[in-house]
This record gives C-alpha cells, sequence and structure tokens, in this order.
C-alpha cells in the first residue's frame, strides 16, 4: 500500500496511490487507517477503484465497519469516483449522509482514468 504524503496540503494529507483495487478486506481497510495513522496524517485520499465491490455492497457490512474505524481515530477519508453510475438506493443514500459529515467524504471525480 503505497501512500505518498502531499507536501503542499496546509493539514497533513496521505494520497493512495495505486492502479488496483487496495481494500478487499476490512483488514485492508484496517491496514490503510493504521498506515496512515503511523504517518501521522489527518486525511487520507483514495479512488474509488482502491476498494472492492464488496465495499460499495451495504449489506456486507465492509463499508461500515472500516469508515467507522476512520471515524473513531478521528481521521478524513475522501474516496474520489465517479459516482453517477451508482444505481444503488441505500449506496446513494449512505453517501449523501457521509457526506453531511466532515470524515468521510464521497467526491465526484471527473476523470476518465479511474
Amino acid at each position: 500500500m503505497n501512500l505518498e504524503i502531499d507536501e503542499n496540503s496546509k493539514v497533513p494529507t496521505a494520497r493512495l496511490v495505486s492502479n488496483r483495487t487496495e481494500v478487499g478486506s476490512h483488514h485492508e481497510g484496517f491496514d490503510l487507517l493504521a498506515n496512515a495513522y503511523f504517518l501521522g496524517v489527518e486525511i487520507v485520499v483514495t479512488q474509488q477503484h482502491h476498494f472492492s465491490d464488496e465495499f460499495y455492497h451495504l449489506s456486507s457490512t465492509m463499508a461500515g465497519e472500516i469508515l467507522q474505524k476512520f471515524v473513531n481515530y478521528g481521521m478524513q477519508l475522501v474516496i474520489e469516483g465517479k459516482w453517477t453510475q451508482i444505481e444503488s438506493r441505500s449506496l446513494k443514500d449512505f453517501m449523501t449522509e457521509s457526506n453531511r459529515g466532515k470524515q468521510i467524504l464521497f467526491i465526484e471525480k471527473q476523470c476518465a482514468s479511474l
């Protein structure tokens, strides 16, 4: 898992740099948090493809458990993606509710390289 520190950010921020799925299990989600915590960052920026399909199926509980850990540790998680393609009403509602807070954000990214 390659986390790169954003030296230009006013708040300690790390970006997950990878072209593949990095979080395919609860354990890998907790590893992401632990690595970021070790680096001393407050914000972790990821992309939609870094998380497995299971993460986006809310019934799997993966998203809820991983995101709750980020909240418990006071770390912000930003997930950039093409969210307009999401068909699940419950996932859309979950993302909308998350975006009302400040710790878990689903940001629309208009980039073909996702």
